[in-house]
């Protein structure tokens, strides 16, 4: 017999007390490690939550802020919303725009209100909605609806014509 493996005082049953400690403490880690997922998930990392829910503000002043997440799933519908501020607006009309390169890992589904029209640039679609507001108010949210088109880092750029410029990174889970 070896020295570690004793006999059962009641049953005929080999027992291994090492195999069977290593055994508990598998079983705590594979415990632990599905409550740090759990605890991840709640919590934002693997989807919407408080620490995937994100905001970028123009540091000049209040004419343009993103409201987005910064994890998402990859065939899941993302909404990325624009609020524009006072001055966004200049005649009625608001041009607001994505960079291209954001667009194309982005299928874009839907935008709401919808614009009167989008044009094609060569880094850049711009946006153009027509809005009435009094001066000084704060004008509307330009709201973004699409899918990721890949897994992994995107790097969204969006801005006002002649106005505020904002980065910002969404991370894509496959």
């Amino acid at each position: 017999m070896m020295p570690d493996v004793q006999r059962g005082r009641e049953l005929d049953i080999d027992e291994d007390i090492g195999y069977q400690r290593r055994s508990w403490t598998a079983q705590r880690v594979g415990q632990a490690v599905m409550a740090l997922v759990l605890l991840a998930a709640l919590a934002g990392l693997l989807g919407p939550g408080p620490l995937s829910d994100a905001t970028a503000r123009d540091p000049g002043g209040a004419a343009l802020q993103v409201e987005y997440n910064r994890f998402w799933r990859s065939k899941s519908s993302l909404t990325l919303r624009a609020h524009l501020g006072p001055g966004a607006v200049r005649e009625g009309k608001a041009r607001v725009w994505l960079s291209r390169a954001y667009a194309q890992d982005l299928q874009i589904q839907e935008v709401k209100p919808e614009p009167d029209s989008v044009e094609i640039g060569a880094e850049r679609l711009t946006y153009v909605f027509s809005f009435s507001t009094p001066d000084g108010a704060p004008a509307a949210t330009v709201t973004f609806i699409g899918e990721p088109e890949k897994a992994g880092t995107l790097r969204g750029r969006m801005g006002l014509e002649n106005g505020p410029t904002l980065d910002f990174r969404q991370f894509v889970y496959p």
